[in-house]
């Protein structure tokens, strides 16, 4: 749980995630449902990381 507190370990976390399921990592010749799934995951991690950073700048304010 304490990883959770680092922000710096939270951006790895979300890079590396970022880098598998990447859109334009799917061939073009693929399943269309890989290349659906793969912009679904994908903006799902980014919505995640956009709540993250207002969550995590509303609690450096509080706890300063």
């Amino acid at each position: 749980m304490d990883k959770l507190l680092d922000s710096g370990s939270v951006r790895k976390a979300y890079l590396k995630a970022c880098n598998i399921c990447h859109p334009d990592k799917i061939l073009k010749n693929d399943d269309p449902d890989k290349l659906y799934i793969a912009n679904r995951c994908f903006a799902a991690l980014n919505e995640a990381m956009n709540l993250y950073k207002v969550s995590w700048h509303i609690y450096l304010k509080t706890n300063l």
